[in-house]
């Protein structure tokens, strides 16, 4: 009764920081893995998918595709430490983007049987990740391109100044106009070669 009592104002002071966090959802599951009380913010992650309603089970708060990998994770969990890793899942709202993701955690209660479920959407993060590996990638393929253009400028440049050495030899006509077609031509590289280096100095374009 003692033991009992003193327990009470520990699970008090839980209680109240477990509905604090207002951020990330949190869930307590009982052995076998069912929802035995959620925060509200487990809730609102949820959105129009299932809802952390006590007995369900967790993993049919995540999509098909994923509640599989939230199974295992919570077996793992309730199975004692050490805890498994975290693991990014996708929940079961249709409504939600299709890059949406959640950062889902489980770990073990102390001292008592069961499990605590963290779940954390990471899509924004996801997103930004995304966007610093495609503007390196883009900053790669500028170096490469201003890498060409110079090389292809040189070679222009060699054909060009070759054409007017002959030209100024006074051929027939009729090399006389092939001389000029690759003047022209070369002409159009170079204008080519400017577009080439303008992309790799990420400068706007004329269409």
């Amino acid at each position: 009764m003692t033991k009992a009592h003193g327990r009470e104002p520990d699970e008090a002071a839980f209680r109240k920081l477990f509905e604090a966090e207002d951020t990330v959802g949190l869930a307590v599951l009982d052995t076998e893995g069912r929802i035995r009380f959620a925060n509200a913010a487990l809730g609102r992650l949820c959105g129009k998918g299932p809802g952390p309603e006590p007995g369900t089970a967790a993993c049919l708060l995540f999509a098909a595709e994923t509640a599989a990998g939230v199974a295992a994770l919570v077996r793992a969990a309730l199975a004692g430490p050490p805890a498994p890793p975290v693991i990014l899942a996708r929940l079961a709202d249709a409504a939600l983007p299709a890059d949406s993701q959640v950062e889902v955690l489980c770990r073990p209660l102390r001292g008592e049987a069961g499990a605590l479920l963290r779940v954390a959407d990471v899509t924004a993060r996801q997103r930004m990740q995304a966007q610093m590996e495609e503007g390196t990638r883009l900053q790669s393929v500028g170096r490469l391109a201003g890498g060409v253009a110079h090389d292809f400028n040189n070679l222009l440049a060699a054909i060009s100044g070759a054409a007017e050495a002959a030209l100024t030899r006074q051929p027939d006509t009729a090399t006389a106009e092939d001389l000029r077609q690759i003047l022209d031509s070369a002409a159009r590289g170079a204008q080519l070669v400017k577009q080439l280096l303008a992309f790799a100095s990420r400068q706007a374009l004329a269409p």
